[in-house]
């Protein structure tokens, strides 16, 4: 196993505390990782929201439906 997929603490710490980019226990290849993921992140809240702007009586069906199916499936009996 890579050791890039090893958990690590500092990473973690640093995350909870919000200053990865500040943050001098990581090396460059993890600020580099975490700054290559959020970019990620914005860009897919970026077309999240242009998708619901665009189709927005589709958005809230699908939002009504997932929650009256988890509503169901949770309210079930077991």
């Amino acid at each position: 196993m890579s050791n890039t997929m090893m958990p690590n603490p500092e990473l973690a710490n640093a995350t909870r505390r919000g200053n990865v980019e500040n943050a001098s226990e990581l090396s460059g290849s993890e600020k580099s990782l975490w700054l290559k993921s959020k970019e990620r992140v914005v860009e897919g809240e970026k077309r999240f929201e242009h998708y619901v702007s665009e189709h927005p009586v589709k958005s809230v069906l699908i939002a009504v439906g997932a929650g009256v199916a988890l509503g169901w499936l949770l309210g079930r009996k077991r």
